[in-house]
């Protein structure tokens, strides 16, 4: 009898032993620092947000996607354009793109890092044909809060926003009639 109790408990702690290994080998553990977010989903379906912290996922049925909430700097450089009077104008535009609802974010970016900038720039250049090119200083302030207010509608829907806009460069005709044709 009791040979077959040692064989019964060896069965029991092998079998225990490859549990443990298999459980092991299919989850993954996912480790989110204070400046990053995850998302979570069971499934496919959206589960919740996670904080910071580590966590244990079965990476088959509920990744966990994880995001850096860190801002990302830009700068477009010498963008060409015809202002809302029509006169050729140049500017460059400096900012930073964060993100603000990391599951909006994920469900509509591929890429969250470059992919918001790419939207902002062609969002920019349709915005910024609306406005009258002001070189002075207010005028640069005041492009620069109307290009973000403007651009932020449509990026917060997306789950990012554009912050610390600043006009860095902007000449027209009027100004030096040569700079935007040399830009060219």
């Amino acid at each position: 009898m009791s040979d077959a109790v040692a064989g019964l408990f060896t069965i029991i702690g092998v079998l225990l032993a490859w549990s443990a290994f298999l459980y092991v080998r299919m989850t993954k553990t996912v480790y989110i620092t204070d400046y990053q977010a995850g998302v979570k989903f069971r499934h496919g379906i959206f589960s919740r947000v996670l904080g910071p912290g580590f966590y244990r996922t079965r990476s088959g049925n509920a990744p966990i996607n994880v995001v850096d909430m860190r801002p990302h700097q830009f700068l477009f450089e010498r963008l060409t354009y015809q202002d809302a009077l029509q006169s050729d104008s140049l500017i460059s535009i400096a900012g930073s793109v964060i993100v603000s609802d990391p599951y909006l974010a994920v469900t509509s970016f591929k890429d969250i890092e470059t992919d918001p900038i790419t939207v902002a720039k062609d969002g920019l250049r349709v915005a910024i044909a609306r406005t009258m090119a002001d070189p002075s200083e207010q005028g640069r302030e005041r492009i620069a809060s109307g290009l973000t207010a403007e651009l932020n509608r449509e990026l917060r829907k997306r789950g990012v926003e554009l912050r610390d806009l600043e006009v860095t460069e902007l000449w027209t005709e009027v100004t030096d009639p040569y700079s935007v044709e040399r830009a060219n």
